[in-house]
């Protein structure tokens, strides 16, 4: 959207006239303003957020699409915002704004495929600025879902170390921001998602729906659209750290060649006794010169299925 602008040289009341003409270019009208121009002038507002274009989806039957942006005054003195469709030439409403900082919402009942949205941010004083913060897409898929607006996550570690995490959604979701492509596409199965960060890296997720669930192990930072999660909403913040492959695992639960222990299980006499045994990493029977004295009774599952087992009788027995 374009917009004529006049600059004024010095303070005061200023006259300003427009004038319409048709197709021809004739004179049809004439429109006319006093603009009063006062020392350092009033800054027009910001957006704030999104802090990116934003796509939002939509289909046949969508009946309407809720729109929020966070917009800001450093005159503390916010008036409205005015939201057009496409050019300028489709009015879609309007919402009042007030103070430094406010939000703004409206339901949108009307689309069209890469349609931008347009909005004016103006003060008391008139000042303004024109954003586009979303897009309109059409897509195949009604289901409330997948209908809305793209959200970004970011997980990241608090304090550096290695942070485990594992979420859910209702809606769409996908590994990277807008348009990237998938770095971890295993990691992902449906509308859940598994990983670790650590250091000064984060991982960036795109989603439609809510946040459902979010478990870790170890202190994280999460934020949807730069707004930090609470994880102390979600009934159990914990992190079962056997889901995660085997090359995820920390230290601690997978196991390292410098952590292999021994597990030795002796009866304390002469009778034979019974056991059972569950680790969180790899188990294995014996050592190299050592072969199981009852073939068949320790078993163990691949450390990506659940908690390794073992159980026999004897004497003497040693797991490793």
């Amino acid at each position: 959207m374009d917009f004529l602008r006049r600059t004024f040289e010095s303070p005061g009341e200023h006259e300003v006239t427009a004038v319409v003409v048709d197709e021809a270019g004739a004179a049809v009208d004439t429109v006319a303003w006093t603009v009063t121009v006062a020392d350092g002038g009033s800054r027009a507002p910001v957006l704030e957020r999104p802090t990116a274009v934003q796509e939002v989806t939509y289909a046949d039957d969508t009946d309407a699409v809720d729109l929020t942006i966070l917009v800001r005054d450093d005159d503390a003195d916010l008036h409205r915002t005015v939201w057009f469709l496409r050019g300028g030439d489709v009015y879609l409403g309007s919402t009042s704004v007030q103070g430094d900082r406010d939000t703004a919402s409206l339901s949108v009942s009307t689309f069209c495929d890469y349609c931008r949205v347009f909005v004016l941010l103006v003060d008391e004083n008139g000042a303004v600025r024109s954003t586009a913060p979303y897009y309109f897409h059409r897509v195949a898929d009604a289901s409330p879902e997948a209908i809305g607006v793209d959200q970004t996550l970011v997980v990241r570690s608090d304090d550096g170390d290695r942070v485990f995490y594992e979420f859910e959604v209702s809606g769409t979701l996908a590994y990277g921001a807008a348009g990237d492509e998938p770095a971890h596409p295993e990691f992902i199965e449906g509308a859940r998602a598994r990983g670790s960060v650590e250091g000064t890296s984060e991982d960036v997720f795109t989603f439609t729906g809510e946040l459902t669930d979010f478990r870790t192990e170890g202190p994280a930072v999460v934020t949807v659209d730069d707004d930090r999660v609470d994880l102390s909403v979600f009934d159990d913040g914990r992190l079962d750290l056997s889901v995660f492959d085997a090359d995820l695992r920390p230290d601690s639960a997978a196991g390292t060649d410098s952590e292999v222990h021994d597990l030795v299980v002796e009866s304390t006499g002469d009778e034979r006794a019974e056991y059972a045994l569950a680790v969180s990493g790899d188990l294995e029977y014996g050592d190299d010169e050592r072969t199981d004295p009852f073939p068949g009774t320790v078993t163990g599952r691949p450390r990506t299925g659940p908690s390794p087992t073992a159980s026999g009788t004897g004497i003497s027995s040693r797991a490793r």
